[in-house]
């Protein structure tokens, strides 16, 4: 018998993307980014998150889409992977979907090795595509992500 996925839902220009809500710490505005030399493309820079200093990814830049300026209606995904946080630049965070796991369409049964995508869920107006946090981050050209340490 198939258990119930909970799936942060979230929309970036026209996909709708989510992630497992087990990773999600919690969702906040957009807020101002510190910008840092040298990061990695998809590092827009640094937020500072309940006295933790955070690095931002832009969900754009990471499945190369086009660039548009942060809107007041853009949200943060603070989300963890291991023993390290980041957050996630989207357009809108859409809630959360509640799905039973035989609903979803594994990224094995769709693509050979390893991929960014944990699965596929079929909804009533297109596809939702769910993000295996580790593998999408790792599609970062520049290799690992650090969260910074917490402001004194």
């Amino acid at each position: 018998m198939a258990g119930t996925m909970h799936i942060l839902a979230y929309r970036v220009e026209d996909r709708f993307c989510g992630l497992p809500l087990s990773e999600v710490e919690r969702v906040v505005p957009a807020v101002e980014v510190i910008p840092l030399i040298d990061a990695p493309p998809a590092v827009l820079g640094v937020i500072n998150v309940a006295g933790g200093v955070l690095p931002v990814v832009s969900v754009r830049r990471v499945l190369g889409l086009p660039e548009r300026p942060m809107e007041l209606s853009d949200r943060l995904i603070i989300a963890r992977w291991s023993s390290r946080r980041v957050a996630l630049l989207a357009d809108s965070v859409e809630g959360v979907l509640e799905r039973s796991e035989s609903e979803v369409v594994r990224a094995d049964r769709i693509v050979d090795g390893p991929s960014h995508l944990d699965g596929v869920l079929k909804l009533r107006d297109g596809l939702l595509l769910i993000h295996d946090l580790e593998m999408f981050l790792s599609l970062i050209p520049t290799g690992e992500l650090h969260e910074p340490a917490a402001c004194q």
